[in-house]
């Protein structure tokens, strides 16, 4: 069953604020490799995608998001495979469409609010950088909870670019128009998301109380039970912690994430 976790729209626009994105899915395809971030300095790309920091072959950064794809997609050291994602990726933000998408066309909104290396766009270097704390602190929080660190996925985190520009419109949405299976999206404004969305814990925990046939249910989801669904989306009289459960799934491989300002 494919879900996305809605967060509640906030009445008044966004202006400016720092905005992240992460969009975590069940895929096993992944990069395994280390990048330099300093002298003697290295990151294993599952503690954040150092999309910014990767060098090009001149030994200068890569413009935008897409380019360090196309960077990424010409880099033998990766398999065909992985290989073969980034170039999806690099195609995707360049022109919406993927291949996978039932509905092949780009989304109505894509050239109104994605603007490849814009100051303010997720695809900046700037903005492409602001998730790596994050990204490494979702996998922290991940480890403590003993359900296991996430890989990146370069089309994961070309979606969370293209949905965290999307929220150029004006207030939070998810704008669900990429239909990959078992995809969950989180969404946070105006504060280092993974510590936003731990508060849920909290919620979970009364929830539980509230209906003790929950506690099986926070690291391991189950759809089919309309008390679970209420639990995660705050209805019916319970609190709110479906960012806190999807962070913390245990089902869950992969994630890409992405900043916009």
């Amino acid at each position: 069953m494919s879900m996305i976790i809605r967060a509640r729209k906030p009445k008044k626009y966004i202006k400016r604020a720092k905005l992240f994105i992460i969009l975590l899915l069940k895929r096993l395809k992944v990069i395994n490799k280390y990048y330099r971030i300093g002298k003697n300095k290295y990151i294993h790309y599952y503690d954040g995608l150092p999309l910014n920091i990767v060098k090009t072959p001149k030994n200068r950064p890569a413009k935008n998001g897409a380019s360090l794809m196309d960077f990424m997609a010409n880099d033998t050291s990766l398999t065909t495979a992985q290989r073969q994602e980034a170039q999806k990726a690099a195609t995707l933000l360049r022109t919406g469409k993927i291949d996978s998408q039932a509905q092949k066309g780009a989304p109505s909104w894509f050239n109104t609010y994605v603007k490849l290396g814009g100051k303010d766009d997720a695809t900046s270097n700037v903005n492409i950088k602001a998730p790596l704390q994050s990204l490494a602190n979702a996998n922290k929080e991940r480890t403590k909870a003993g359900v296991g660190e996430l890989k990146i996925s370069p089309t994961s985190t070309a979606i969370s670019m293209i949905d965290a520009d999307y929220q150029k419109q004006g207030s939070l949405n998810h704008p669900g128009f990429y239909g990959y299976h078992f995809n969950l999206e989180n969404l946070s404004a105006g504060a280092e998301p993974i510590s936003n969305w731990m508060t849920e814990k909290v919620a979970w925990e009364w929830d539980v109380k509230k209906s003790p046939s929950l506690a099986p249910y926070e690291f391991t989801p189950n759809w089919e039970d309309p008390v679970y669904n209420q639990a995660v989306l705050g209805t019916n009289g319970y609190r709110m912690a479906g960012h806190y459960t999807n962070l913390l799934n245990k089902g869950h491989r992969v994630m890409g994430m992405a900043h916009m300002t």
